[in-house]
């Protein structure tokens, strides 16, 4: 994937109909629950910025946060890098924390995606092992858009807790009543497709080190 797929061009109207999307599943879950925010969720345990330059061959270069793919959604602290194997095949990473959320995680990829004009193709749970030994279910698209084909996987977290799917996250994400809540990851490492098994291969082999990773946040 190159520095230009990295970042696709978006038109207007594109991102209008995705803020439109995104705000609205927004509103509409909290309005079923909104005494649902989070207001003292602790500080990570460590730097987001100290994330691993490199993961095997894979070593990377820090990016520019893009406004128009990932907006200000109140995140403390986000880091933005394009990882590179020998073969010049890209993964874009994009990580976030959240000090304050509300039960509908921020900028759910799916309605972003969608709402930007990509077709999902396929979509999956994909199970991870972090350092701990502790399988994660996290998610998996394939979409597609203007003829070009892109993998995604993504995953929030909370504590010990990782969930791909955040349409679930309610019912199993006890956040009530806490007052000093961990804080609220999320992951996404996107790469271009030309062969769907290889292209989610090189997501997993970052993946399932970045998640051992982000567990100790």
């Amino acid at each position: 994937m190159s520095d230009d797929a990295s970042k696709p061009k978006i038109t207007k109207k594109r991102l209008l109909l995705a803020a439109a999307i995104v705000a609205a599943t927004h509103v509409g879950f909290c309005t079923v629950r909104n005494e649902g925010t989070i207001t003292a969720a602790r500080p990570p345990k460590r730097d987001l910025n100290a994330l691993p330059v490199s993961f095997g061959e894979w070593v990377s270069d820090e990016v520019p946060r893009d406004p128009e793919r990932f907006p200000d959604t109140g995140a403390a602290i986000t880091v933005t890098r394009i990882y590179r194997n020998p073969q010049e095949e890209a993964v874009f990473l994009y990580a976030g924390v959240w000090l304050e959320y509300e039960i509908m995680p921020p900028h759910p990829p799916k309605a972003w995606y969608t709402g930007a004009g990509y077709r999902i193709e396929s979509e999956k749970n994909v199970t991870l092992t972090g350092a701990g030994g502790t399988d994660a279910s996290v998610r998996l698209l394939l979409m597609e858009r203007d003829g070009k084909r892109t993998a995604l996987v993504y995953w929030y977290q909370r504590g010990d807790r990782v969930l791909g799917n955040y349409w679930v996250r309610r019912t199993t994400w006890g956040v009530w009543g806490e007052n000093a809540a961990p804080p609220l990851v999320k992951v996404m490492l996107e790469t271009s497709v030309t062969d769907p098994m290889k292209a989610e291969a090189q997501l997993q082999s970052i993946a399932a080190p970045l998640l051992g990773w982000t567990e100790t946040l």
